[in-house]
Parts: structure tokens; sequence; C-alpha cells
């Protein structure tokens, strides 16, 4: 037990890192979630706006990186974008 212990530590460690440093941040990531769950130009373009307020309060908090990302890639569907136009701005915010 004490030998499996010692390999699953360093992964015990990742879970901490997880929660974003700024409980706004969660807040904003969330509203930014719901925002973008409508499917509206608007709506999508107000949570691409909690994504970053997010990601600027907590620059390591990967989920509103990836709120961006994928509000950014779902532009086209929900009529924000041409397709092609969406690519680079996703794969930006992704990096």
């Amino acid at each position: 037990a004490g030998q499996l212990q010692a390999q699953l530590l360093p992964e015990a460690h990742a879970f901490d890192r997880r929660q974003p440093a700024h409980p706004e941040a969660y807040d904003l990531y969330l509203r930014g979630r719901y925002l973008f769950h409508q499917l509206s130009p608007a709506t999508t373009r107000r949570a691409i706006e909690h994504f970053q307020r997010a990601a600027t309060l907590d620059p390591n908090y990967a989920l509103p990186w990836a709120g961006i990302a994928v509000s950014i890639a779902a532009s086209p569907i929900t009529g924000d974008a041409p397709a092609l136009a969406a690519l680079d701005p996703a794969r930006h915010a992704l990096a």
C-alpha cells in the first residue's frame, strides 16, 4: 500500500491545481457556460466575454480558455462567423 501511495501522490496534487485561484473566475466561467448553451449569436458573444474575464482573473485556470475556444469554434453554428474564420481564433485560445 505504501508503494502504491507513493506512485499516486503526484497525481493527487493535480486535482489541487484544477480549482481556480479566484472564486469569481469560477462564477464567470459558469455564467459563460449558461450563456453559451443558449446558442444564439448574442449570447455566444456574451459567453466569450465572461470566459475572457475569468481567464483574466486567473490565467492558469484552463476551463475559461476552453470555453473561449469552444464558443469560437461553435460560432459558425450560431451564425456568428463563417466556418473558416473561426478556426484560427479557436486554436489561439487553446495555445
